[in-house]
């Protein structure tokens, strides 16, 4: 997690009290990728920002771009999304790489 350790301690416990009112989505692929991607986000920032958005309300935001700062969040999941293996690749601009 990147911020301060005030930040990254807070940031954690919203992560943590959002991840356990997600509910199981491995039905839905692209939903469960998406579930995924967010809870990997490492960005304190985020998730202090995002404290008082419901989860599912968040998971949605993630999948449609609405109300997230990159607005081609779902094409950009779909686009990762290798129909093969079901996996989401990113790679950060610090070079390191996360696959979900």
């Amino acid at each position: 997690m990147k911020g301060s350790d005030k930040q990254i301690k807070w940031a954690e416990e919203i992560r943590a009290s959002i991840a356990g009112r997600l509910p199981d989505m491995t039905s839905n692929p692209i939903a469960d990728k998406a579930k995924q991607y967010v809870l990997a986000i490492d960005r304190a920032e985020f998730w202090i920002d995002h404290r008082d958005v419901e989860p599912i309300t968040l998971l949605r935001m993630m999948v449609t771009g609405d109300g997230l700062e990159a607005g081609d969040r779902y094409q950009r999941i779909r686009a990762k999304l290798d129909a093969k293996t079901g996996t989401i690749t990113e790679t950060y601009s610090d070079g390191r790489v996360v696959t979900l």
